[in-house]
C-alpha cells in the first residue's frame, strides 16, 4: 500500500510538473513511474501502465483549458493516424459489447491497454531543451541500474526487482535476468551518435553494451546491429559506418564469450534455423501431431506457427478476417478459443496464451482487431520513421529512428508496441517532430546533433 501511494503522490507532482511547465521533471517522473524506480522500488499493486498513463492524459486534459492546439490533428498525419487507430480500437470494444461477444468489464480492461498512444499528444508540447535537460538525470539513473543488473551475474543480488529464467542452455548453465531497464538501448543509441561532450562517455557505453549483451537476447543484438547499418547505408556515410564498425566491433571482442554462448548454445542451433527455415519449419508443423511443443518453445519456428495457426483460424472464419473476433480477454470465460500453439503462462487456463503473446508482434492485434488494424497501425510505422528520418540531424529525432528501427526489425521475435513502458520514449521522440498549423513545433528540432 505504501508503494501506491509513492507512485499517486509521484504522479500528482508529474501533474503540476507539466502544468507549470516544468516538462524536464514530468518526463523524469514519468520513467519513474514506468520502470518502478528504475527497478528499485517494489512494484504497487496499482498497475504502473495506468498511474502512468491517468498522469499523462490528466495532465494534456487540464492544459487543455487553456491551449486549443493539444489535442488537434491539423497538419500532424501522425496525429490522425493515432486518431484512427484509437478510434478502430474503440468501434471494435463497442461492437464486441453490443454484439454480446464480451461483458462490459472485460471489455474495458482490453480497452484501457490500448489508449497509451494518445499520450503522443501530451508529449508533442514538450520543448527540445526539457528533453535535453530530462536526459540527463534518465542516463545516469539507467547506468546505475545497468551496474546493478551486471552485478546479478556475480551473485550480487536483491537490489532490483527479480525476474530471472534460471538455467537456460543444455551444456551450460546460465540465468538470464529479464530486470534490465528498457532506457538501455535509447542511450546507447544516444551516447554512440551525440556530438556533446559526455564525462565518462565511453563507461557508459561499456556499461550499456554489457547490459544488451547479457540479457542474452540474439534478437535483440540482430536488431541493433541491423538497425545501425541500415541507418548508416542509407545515409551513405561511409567514414561514420567505418567509426561505428571498429567500435562495435571492440565491444564484440570484448564480450565475445557471451554472445558466443548464446549464438552458439544448444538451445539455439536445433530450431532457430533462419528465417526462411523458421517460416518452412512453421508451416509444416501445422495440422501434425509428430512434433514436440516444448522442444520448440520460444524459438523462431515456434512464433512463425504461433502466427500462421491463429491466421489460418482468421481465413477460415472470414467474419473475422477484417475485423477480428472482438476484444475478447485472455481469461475471459467468453474466449473459447482453442490452439495448439500459445505462449506459456501458467495463470491462463490450458497453460498458455490463446489470445495473448508477447512473443511476436501485431498477432494479438491482429487476432482481436483484424486486418484493419494492421493496415492502421502499419501507416502509423511508415509515417513515424519518416518524419523521424526527415529530421535525422537532430539527436533526438535520429535516436528515435533508431529505436523504431530496431522495434521493426525484432517485431517478429517480441511484441514491443503493445506495452507503455517499451513506447514511452519512442512516442516522446515521434513527438518531437511534429508540426501544429503548418508550423514546426519546437524551433530546435533540426538543428545539428
Amino acid at each position: 500500500m505504501i508503494y501506491d501511494l509513492l507512485f499517486i503522490v509521484l504522479a500528482i507532482i508529474g501533474v503540476f510538473s507539466y502544468l507549470s511547465k516544468t516538462y524536464s521533471r514530468f518526463i523524469v517522473i514519468l520513467f519513474l513511474i514506468l520502470s518502478s524506480g528504475f527497478g528499485f522500488i517494489p512494484s504497487p499493486l496499482l498497475k504502473l501502465h495506468d498511474i502512468s498513463f491517468v498522469m499523462c492524459f490528466g495532465s494534456a486534459i487540464f492544459a487543455s483549458f487553456s491551449s486549443k492546439t493539444i489535442f488537434t490533428a491539423k497538419n500532424d498525419i501522425v496525429a490522425k493516424i493515432i486518431y484512427a487507430l484509437l478510434g478502430w480500437y474503440t468501434l471494435v470494444a463497442a461492437l464486441t459489447i453490443i454484439l454480446g461477444n464480451e461483458t462490459i468489464l472485460f471489455t474495458l480492461k482490453i480497452w484501457r491497454l490500448e489508449l497509451f498512444y494518445l499520450t503522443y499528444f501530451t508529449f508533442r508540447q514538450i520543448p527540445r531543451n526539457s528533453l535535453e535537460k530530462a536526459f540527463k538525470p534518465l542516463l545516469i539513473l539507467t547506468v546505475i541500474s545497468g551496474i546493478f543488473y551486471l552485478l546479478q551475474f556475480v551473485g550480487i543480488t536483491g537490489f532490483l526487482n527479480e525476474n530471472v529464467d534460471e538455467n537456460i542452455g543444455q551444456a551450460i548453465k546460465f540465468s538470464r535476468f529479464r530486470n534490465a531497464s528498457n532506457l538501455s538501448l535509447v542511450f546507447l543509441y544516444y551516447l554512440i551518435y551525440t556530438k556533446k561532450n559526455i564525462e565518462l562517455r565511453y563507461v557508459y557505453l561499456l556499461i550499456l553494451s554489457a547490459v544488451i549483451v547479457f540479457q542474452l537476447s540474439r534478437g535483440l543484438i540482430v536488431s541493433i546491429v541491423g538497425s545501425i547499418l541500415l541507418y548508416q547505408i542509407v545515409r551513405g556515410q561511409i567514414s561514420k559506418l567505418i567509426r561505428v564498425s571498429l567500435l562495435g566491433s571492440l565491444l564484440f571482442l570484448l564480450f565475445l564469450p557471451v554472445i558466443q554462448y548464446r549464438f552458439a548454445s544448444q538451445e539455439g542451433t536445433s530450431e532457430d534455423v533462419g528465417f526462411i527455415g523458421g517460416i518452412k519449419n512453421g508451416l509444416s508443423m501445422l495440422g501434425t501431431e509428430d512434433f514436440d511443443k516444448d522442444d520448440i518453445d520460444g524459438t523462431f519456428t515456434f512464433r512463425i506457427a504461433l502466427a500462421l495457426e491463429r491466421w489460418n483460424f482468421l481465413k477460415e472464419n472470414t467474419q473475422y478476417l477484417w475485423t477480428g473476433v472482438g476484444s475478447i480477454h485472455e481469461e475471459s470465460p467468453n474466449n473459447k478459443f482453442i490452439f495448439d500453439i500459445g505462449t506459456y503462462n501458467e495463470r491462463y487456463e490450458y497453460g498458455k496464451g490463446m489470445i495473448n503473446t508477447t512473443d511476436i508482434s501485431y498477432v494479438s492485434h491482429v487476432f482481436r482487431y483484424g486486418l484493419v488494424y494492421l493496415i492502421i497501425f502499419l501507416l502509423f510505422l511508415y509515417y513515424s520513421i519518416r518524419r523521424l528520418y526527415s529530421c535525422k540531424n537532430n539527436i533526438f529525432a535520429l535516436v528515435g529512428f533508431l529505436v523504431l528501427t530496431q522495434m521493426i526489425i525484432q517485431s517478429l521475435g517480441s511484441d514491443r508496441f503493445s506495452r507503455f513502458i517499451l513506447m514511452a520514449m519512442p512516442l516522446l521522440l515521434i513527438a518531437q517532430t511534429a508540426k501544429i498549423n503548418g508550423k514546426k513545433m519546437h524551433r530546435s528540432y533540426n538543428t545539428q546533433l
